[in-house]
């Protein structure tokens, strides 16, 4: 099930708006919940990779460059902050204000 109190929109508004086109709080929602295939609010690198790809065909923020470049496993290291494999909203939120 996906915890809305772990995922804000705030924190995902926040995130796919970085970069050239901001997206919905709605369709920045949808595609976090399409790439957590198990539902536990967290990316594994697997899920982060489809993340990526949803979001560079949404043409949202450097996704696309990362797709193009094959960078999945850079940016998911970059991402992973506490280096646990898994990328949280609160991980994705700190790399966009970085």
């Amino acid at each position: 099930m996906f915890r809305t109190q772990t995922l804000t929109m705030a924190i995902l508004t926040s995130v796919m708006a970085h970069g050239a086109h901001a997206q919905t709080t709605a369709q920045s929602v949808e595609i976090f919940r399409t790439a957590d295939a198990n539902g536990d609010t967290a990316l594994s690198y697997d899920e982060f990779v489809v993340f990526i790809d949803l979001s560079a065909a949404a043409n949202i923020g450097n996704a696309g460059r990362v797709k193009a470049m094959g960078l999945y496993k850079r940016g998911f290291k970059r991402v992973d902050a506490n280096g646990d494999q898994r990328v949280t909203p609160d991980e994705l939120q700190a790399m966009a204000g970085s």
